[in-house]
């Protein structure tokens, strides 16, 4: 071991490192806007966590002294206590602040947590188109990570040993202590890691994000950094060296943590900076006279935030969620300042690091013994799996739980929980199309067999407005059919990256339009985001998406058609506005709660809404819009009546659509 570094040296320069990363994690969750890159603070977890960790199993290694049950039992003291505190804490506190749905949500993170695996969840749940905009106020998210890592050091060690396994085979018997790190074995898994992680944010960017493969590189990283330090003196910084380091790593941590936003593509090459920054950062404070960083670094306010960091950020964002909550203006508790609950948080923290993660840490606390630590460990898993359950049934349980809470608060949380008009997501196979077994029926009539009298076609913006279609068509005795294919922007030849299929869907389906006996065709789309997909994936060689939607519309013209496009709904800032929203409509005794302005709105649509004023002034074609209904005031409603009218960020819910179905009473009652 280089006299350089050693891994058993307590370095106050990494725990400084570590305040920056949770306090910018902390901010960014706070929505603390001059932060909006603040996530990549958990990155800078990784490479830290890859550097000591790794550089703790080497030393062992080469002393010949590495055992895994004695690895595996100093990472249960180091996670569990704190982990399992938060845990019982959530799902307490959650069966009297959170709204059912929410609760069953957080019963299922607990689930997987007890095995390590909350990562996996969350992926599937943000890799469900409908189910995503639970993630926001999901109390156990930013447990994704602590899966990540301790999935890692699962297969670390074994990768370790047999490497130096193979190396040994080679040496002198008993020489061991002479052997050196396997740097291009690390070095070759964490390029293909980052290979695989650029690939795979092309194909399925939440996997990117919450899955060991494409994160492993960062943690690698770290480990890489430890094990080149590990072989040698000559690898020691000089001290202009170190300073150059010191300064161009910090300065490659913070630039992402200001110029990242939550539209910039992460991980993936957009990591690269601040992996590497804190690689840097970290080198140049591992000789014996640190760089003038380091010392900075060292300075006993980053200090005394690092040695909690575990503990802030297992905190930080179940109290975020639970003072932010419906529950909690539901039991009439004081509205807390942003402010005010950091420094709860920060308090909270540093007794979760003084009375549970400190006495756990020292083996004298919980016994000698290795099994019983281990058995201890193994209890816990399971008491949190079987915590996680309970908590589950009691979210299904609507005559227990639900009663805790007014009813205004329960049906907030039906409101952003259900898939608006989902008995309409139609059979997207084109052969069933093309033959009419696709489709749902919506006003009088049930029968398939009568012919409808208008047709509702697109992607989930159609979608959105069948319960207030329905609802009118009903009401007027009118028959019509809906035809809605999540992401399938009603636009021929239009290829969605999310969705490819999209375009075989949508010729089967104008083509079946086309040869029908309806007159009255209402066409619906996210159009401006689409417009965009297709500009950024370049989709087709010179693909222009508004000439295309007016070669739809003027295709269904030649077929005898009258075609309605629908403007769309005004887009929030975020899934959780509906929510945030509906809590202030439910506080101000349904007074209406505003999101945009009108001015932010037309703003945003500008492209779509020039194409519909050309496409009326040349071809007669008609357009609905919501605009007036929502932003009348010149602010656009987004909650009322202790209701809120959107499920996420651009979707209406069903109670919205119903409440805004008189739009289309000029199209169902026209000739």
């Amino acid at each position: 071991m280089s006299a350089c570094e050693s891994f058993r040296q307590y370095r106050p320069d990494i725990d400084g490192l570590r305040a920056i990363a949770v306090v910018v994690v902390v901010l960014f969750h706070a929505d603390i806007g001059f932060v909006e890159g603040g996530y990549v603070g958990v990155d800078v977890f990784f490479v830290i966590s890859g550097y000591l960790i790794t550089g703790h199993l080497l030393t062992e290694m080469g002393r010949g002294a590495f055992a895994f049950w004695g690895f595996y039992e100093r990472r249960v003291r180091r996670i569990l206590p704190a982990l399992t505190a938060v845990v019982a804490f959530t799902l307490a506190a959650g069966s009297v602040l959170l709204v059912p749905g929410e609760l069953i949500e957080s019963g299922r993170a607990a689930r997987s947590i007890g095995y390590f695996s909350s990562n996996h969840l969350f992926w599937r749940t943000q890799s469900d188109y409908w189910n995503q905009n639970a993630l926001a106020v999901q109390p156990l998210l930013h447990t994704w990570s602590l899966a990540v890592e301790e999935q890692f050091y699962l297969v670390l060690p074994c990768l370790l040993v047999l490497a130096y396994w193979l190396r040994r085979r080679g040496d002198v018997p008993g020489n061991g202590i002479k052997l050196k790190p396997p740097v291009l074995e690390m070095a070759l898994l964490a390029v293909a890691s980052l290979v695989f992680s650029v690939v795979l944010m092309r194909l399925d960017a939440a996997a990117a994000f919450y899955l060991l493969p494409a994160r492993a590189w960062e943690l690698l990283a770290g480990g890489l950094l430890a094990a080149w330090l590990a072989g040698g003196r000559e690898r020691r910084a000089s001290v202009p060296v170190a300073n150059i380091c010191g300064f161009v790593g910090l300065l490659l941590v913070i630039a992402p943590i200001i110029i990242y936003t939550d539209t910039t593509p992460f991980p993936g090459v957009s990591a690269l900076p601040v992996v590497l920054g804190a690689c840097l950062t970290i080198y140049a404070g591992s000789c014996r006279k640190p760089s003038m960083i380091s010392r900075a670094l060292s300075l006993r306010p980053l200090v005394v935030v690092g040695l909690i960091s575990y503990s802030l950020y297992l905190w930080h964002w179940p109290l975020l969620v639970f003072f932010r909550s419906a529950g909690w203006y539901a039991w009439g508790l004081p509205e807390i300042p942003t402010a005010g609950i950091i420094a709860i948080v920060f308090g909270v923290s540093w007794l979760s690091w003084r009375w549970i993660e400190r006495p756990f840490r020292r083996k004298a606390a919980v016994g000698r013994r290795l099994r019983a630590t281990l058995g201890a460990g193994a209890v816990v898993s399971i008491a949190m799996f079987v915590m996680g359950s309970v908590v589950i049934e009691m979210g299904r349980d609507s005559s227990g739980h639900a009663r805790l809470l007014p009813e205004s608060v329960v049906q907030l949380g039906e409101d952003v929980r259900l898939v608006p008009g989902v008995r309409c997501e139609s059979n997207p196979d084109p052969v069933a199309i093309r033959e009419g077994a696709a489709g749902c029926r919506l006003g009088k009539s049930e029968s398939l067999a009568d012919v409808p009298e208008f047709l509702l076609l697109g992607d989930s913006h159609a979608r959105m407005w069948v319960a207030g279609l329905d609802r009118l068509a009903g009401e007027l005795g009118v028959s019509g059919a809906a035809f809605t294919y999540s992401s399938c922007t009603p636009v021929r030849g239009y290829i969605p990256p999310s969705r490819p299929e999209c375009a075989r869907i949508m010729d089967a389906l104008l083509d079946f339009v086309a040869m029908q006996p309806v007159r009255r065709i209402i066409l619906a789309g996210y159009w401006v985001d689409s417009a965009g997909a297709a500009r950024s994936s370049g989709v087709g060689s010179g693909f222009d998406f508004w000439a295309a939607m007016e070669q739809t519309a003027a295709f269904l013209r030649r077929a005898g058609k009258e075609v309605i496009f629908i403007e769309d709904v005004p887009e929030l800032a975020n899934d959780l506005v509906p929510y945030r929203k509906g809590i202030e409509s439910i506080k101000g005794r349904g007074q209406a709660a505003f999101g945009p302005s009108l001015k932010e709105h037309l703003s945003r649509q500008s492209a779509a809404l020039e194409v519909f004023e050309r496409m009326r002034e040349q071809s007669g074609i008609r357009t609905l819009s919501p605009t007036l209904a929502l932003c009348g005031t010149g602010r656009c409603m987004v909650a009322r009546d202790s209701r809120t009218w959107y499920r996420d960020t651009h979707h209406l819910t069903d109670y919205g659509a119903t409440q805004l179905r008189t739009m289309f009473q000029p199209v169902l009652v026209g000739n």
